[in-house]
This record gives C-alpha cells, structure tokens and sequence, in this order.
C-alpha cells in the first residue's frame, strides 16, 4: 500500500512540476499548438492539462513512451531525464517490494513443507493408516500456520517498548 501511495504521488509531483516548466518554457502561442497537437481543449482547463501531465509522466515513468507527447526544448529535456531516473528509481523498489513479498512467503512454504514432510516420514516409519496420516498434515498445516501467526504476534510484542507493555 505504502509503494502504491509513493508512486502516485510520485506522478502527481511529477505532472505538476511538468506542466509547470511546459508553461515557462514555452510561449503562449506554443502551448496553445501543443493543446491543440494533443487533442485537448485550447482554453484554460485545469483538468486538462493535468491530464495531459499525468498521461506523459506515466508514459516516462513505464517507459513506454508513445511519442504522442515530447519533450520539445531543453527545459523540458532535462527535467524529462530527471523524471526518467526518478521512475526508473520507482520501478525498482517496486521490483524489490515484490522480490521480498514472493521470497518471504517461499520461505513460509518451504517451512510448512519440511514440518509436513518430517511428520510424513514419521508416519510412514510408523506405518500409521493413510486416514489418519491425512488427519495429521491437516491439522499440522493448521497448527503451523496458526503457530507461526503467534510466533509473529509475541516477536512484534516483544520488541515494543516496556511503556507500551500492559
């Protein structure tokens, strides 16, 4: 969630900022061929050059760039390059974010499966009926993973602060 609210404001910063050096490097004669270049109204509507804003941050930011809008002098070059870093700064904590997502609940798996395959092993050394074996990994799926939410639960407790301690 916390990645989801940087990126978009992240893109609003950006718009706001594009459209800004649009309209101070360019003259008024030129933003109003660029309005009309790009289909939106040529009078004064906030919503449409907001729009128009987002629409090329985004495009920098997912490196898709249609072309359909450009940067058109050197002012807006540079702050193109700066957006692109930024989005490229983006995408990989994105990328991170979800590398540790996928990786933290591989390790979760991994833990349940060698805490199921231990306990099949016994069961087989045992000779234990496959209906009861089932019986088994059920319910030490549940304990696991029930046990491993109250592990979380006491480690997060444990290293709160003693004033924050009932």
């Amino acid at each position: 969630t916390k990645v989801i609210i940087g990126i978009t404001l992240a893109v609003h910063v950006c718009a706001c900022t594009f459209w800004l050096v649009k309209v101070l490097s360019n003259s008024d004669e030129e933003m109003q061929e660029f309005m009309v270049t790009v289909s939106a109204p040529v009078e004064d509507d906030l919503s449409q050059h907001y729009m128009v804003s987002f629409y090329y941050i985004t495009t920098v930011f997912t490196t898709i760039g249609f072309g359909d809008i450009k940067a058109e002098n050197n002012t807006e070059r540079i702050f193109s390059v700066i957006v692109m870093f930024i989005g490229s700064i983006i995408f990989g904590t994105l990328l991170a974010e979800v590398n540790e997502a996928v990786g933290q609940a591989s390790r979760v798996a991994r833990e349940k499966d060698n805490h199921v395959q231990l306990l099949l092993d016994f069961s087989r050394e045992n000779e234990i009926p496959a209906e009861v074996e089932n019986e088994i990994i059920n319910w030490a799926t549940f304990e696991f993973l029930q046990g491993r939410h109250v592990r979380v639960q006491n480690e997060i407790l444990s290293n709160l602060p003693d004033q924050l301690h009932r």
